[in-house]
């Protein structure tokens, strides 16, 4: 504005009523020293990719799991399906109507043995077990 005293016009007045009149704001620069860091908010966006990522490797690493877990159980639910078709072959076989002890050992132990020799050597049931060390088929 003006001075009043002087009658001269004060054109440092003048810029600062001017900005206030456009809205514009003028900022300072910055000296190489004042580098601009990421403030919390980056800080804390980072922090969450990097949560996310170690969520994403979990649940593949657990869905790996599930399913050689879910293979194996499925591999010893046959063996166990084989053993008791074996054992209802050799009771229908001796025609084991009542409960004898004796009969029962028997049967059990013969179900077993023929079990063993047959499809249950070949099954690999731990992930670890070299599939070279199977017999062969042919």
């Amino acid at each position: 504005m003006s001075d009043l005293k002087t009658g001269q016009a004060d054109h440092t007045a003048l810029p600062a009523q001017q900005d206030k009149l456009t809205g514009f704001r003028l900022r300072a620069r910055r000296d190489a020293s004042q580098a601009r860091r990421p403030g919390p908010s980056g800080r804390l966006k980072k922090q969450c990719r990097q949560l996310q990522q170690q969520l994403a490797s979990l649940q593949r690493s657990l869905q790996q799991n599930l399913k050689r877990q879910s293979a194996e159980t499925c591999g010893l639910q046959t063996l166990y399906d084989q053993l008791v078709n074996e054992i209802k072959h050799h009771r229908d076989m001796l025609n084991l109507d009542s409960f004898d002890i004796d009969k029962s050992a028997t049967l059990y132990e013969q179900a077993w043995r023929r079990f063993m020799a047959g499809e249950a050597l070949t099954f690999q049931t731990h992930r670890h077990t070299s599939s070279r060390s199977r017999p062969s088929i042919f």
